[in-house]
C-alpha cells in the first residue's frame, strides 16, 4: 500500500532524521541540541499542501496535528493509499476496497516528514549547512559525503522538503499554504472502518 511506495525514501529519511534528532527553531535561528532524544511533532506553518516528486501529496492543518498523506501511481485521479491523522486517531485507507484501518497511533505514518534538522554535534561527518530554494521556499539544507556517497537533507518550517542519498532523490515539487478542503481529515461515510 502507501508504505511500499516510500520504502527507499522512508529508510533514507528516518536515517537522516536520527542523525538530526534535535530541536528546531528556524524562525529564531537557534541551534539547540536536544539531550533527551525528543523529536519534533509539529510544523511551523499552520496549513498547507505539498506535492513530492514520487507522486505523493501531504495535506496538513493545525501545524501538522492533522495530516493526510496520499500516494498515487499511474492513475493520478485515484490514490493507491491514503493515511489520515485527524488529531486523535490514525487511519490507513484503501480507496479501491473502501476500507479504513484504525490503529489509534498518531504520527507514525508521516513521522518521517517532521524535520528536526539542526547541526547537533556530528562534525565528524563533515556536515555543511546551507540555505537552498526548493519549490519556491527557502530551506535549511545539510550536506555531507560518506564513502563517496553524497547526502542532502532539507527542511522548511519543520517539514522534510527534500532528501538525497546517492541516486535516490525525494523532493517537493510544489508547496501551497492554502487551507485544506473540508473533510480532508475524515474517513468518508462509505468506508468500512476496522479498528485494531
Amino acid at each position: 500500500m502507501i508504505m511500499k511506495r516510500w520504502n527507499i525514501f522512508y529508510v533514507l529519511i528516518i536515517a537522516l532524521a536520527m542523525i538530526f534528532a534535535s530541536a528546531c527553531d528556524e524562525d529564531k535561528g537557534k541551534d539547540e541540541d536536544i539531550l533527551n532524544g525528543e523529536t519534533r511533532t509539529s510544523f511551523d506553518v499552520k496549513q498547507g499542501t505539498i506535492h513530492y516528486n514520487n507522486n505523493t501529496v501531504l495535506v496538513f492543518d493545525d501545524y501538522g496535528k492533522k495530516l493526510r498523506l496520499e500516494s498515487y501511481s499511474e492513475n493520478v485521479n485515484v490514490p493507491d493509499g491514503i493515511v489520515i491523522e485527524d488529531g486523535t486517531t490514525s487511519y490507513s485507507l484503501s480507496p479501491v476496497q473502501k476500507v479504513a484501518v484504525s490503529t489509534g497511533i498518531m504520527n507514525l505514518s508521516a513521522s518521517f516528514l517532521f524535520y528536526d534538522g539542526k547541526y547537533s554535534g556530528f562534525q565528524h561527518l563533515g556536515l555543511s549547512k546551507t540555505e537552498k530554494t526548493i519549490a519556491g521556499k527557502s530551506c535549511t539544507t545539510y550536506t555531507w559525503t560518506v564513502e563517496n556517497v553524497h547526502y542532502e537533507y532539507s527542511g522548511w518550517k519543520g517539514i522534510v522538503i527534500a532528501a538525497k542519498g546517492g541516486d535516490d532523490v525525494f523532493t517537493a515539487t510544489s508547496i501551497s499554504e492554502v487551507a485544506p478542503a473540508a473533510g480532508s481529515f475524515s474517513v468518508p461515510d462509505d468506508y468500512r472502518i476496522i479498528t485494531y
